[in-house]
C-alpha cells in the first residue's frame, strides 16, 4: 500500500490497538517486447511444439521474450542492465526465428537500467588517478582520426593509442617531492 491508501476507519474491541503492515508487500517486474506487427514477442503454440522436436542444439533456449522476476529483500535482485542483457540475447534469436532476413529495430524507454555502461567502459569516474586501486582496468582506445586539427606548433595525434590507466611500473612522486620538484617550498 502507498501512503494515504490504508483504510481509516476501523471496528476494534476497546482498548485494541490497529495491526497495519510495515512493508508495501511485494513488487513484480515484467520486462517485454512488443512487436507493432504481431504484439509480445513470442512463439505460437504450433511453434512451441516445433522447436521441441529439433535436437537440442538447435532449439530456442526460450520461446517469449518477457522476463518477470520478483525483486525486493530476501528475493529476486533488482532489474540490472545483466539482467536486461540476457532478455535480449533471448528476444534477438526469437525475433531471428519468426522473421528470418529482417532488420528489427530495437526502441527502449528512459529507464536507469538502459543507460548503464559496461565495467571496462570509458568514463571519468572509473580512471585511476594512481596506480592500484579498486577501480577497473579501462582499456585503451584510439584517438580517432577525424578528430579535431592540434594547434600549430603541436604535435598531430590522429590515430594515437590513449591509455587511460596508469601502468604499474611508474612510480608515483610523493606531495613533498613534487613541490620540491616544482620550486615550491
Amino acid at each position: 500500500m502507498a501512503t494515504n491508501e490504508q483504510q481509516r476507519p476501523l471496528w476494534l474491541a476497546e482498548g485494541q490497538q490497529p495491526l497495519r503492515r510495515k512493508g508495501n508487500g511485494c513488487s513484480i517486474h515484467v520486462s517485454d517486447f512488443i512487436l507493432e506487427t504481431t504484439g509480445r514477442l513470442s512463439l505460437t503454440q504450433m511453434q512451441c511444439e516445433a522447436q521441441a522436436h529439433l535436437p537440442t542444439a538447435d532449439r530456442l533456449q526460450s520461446m517469449e521474450a518477457r522476463t518477470i522476476i520478483y525483486p525486493g529483500k530476501n528475493a529476486d535482485a533488482w532489474w540490472d542492465m545483466a539482467q536486461l542483457l540476457t532478455q535480449i540475447k533471448d528476444a534477438i534469436h526469437i525475433f531471428e526465428y519468426l522473421h528470418p532476413g529482417a532488420i528489427g529495430i530495437w526502441v527502449f524507454d528512459c529507464s536507469s537500467t538502459h543507460e548503464a555502461l559496461a565495467n571496462n567502459a570509458l568514463n571519468i569516474k572509473n580512471m585511476n588517478i594512481k596506480p592500484g586501486g579498486q577501480q577497473c582496468r579501462l582499456h585503451p582506445t584510439v584517438i580517432p582520426l577525424n578528430n579535431p586539427p592540434p594547434k600549430p606548433g603541436k604535435r598531430d595525434t590522429h590515430g594515437d593509442i590513449q591509455v587511460f590507466c596508469i601502468p604499474q611500473t611508474i612510480q608515483i612522486l610523493t606531495f613533498g617531492a613534487s613541490q620540491k620538484a616544482f620550486g615550491q617550498s
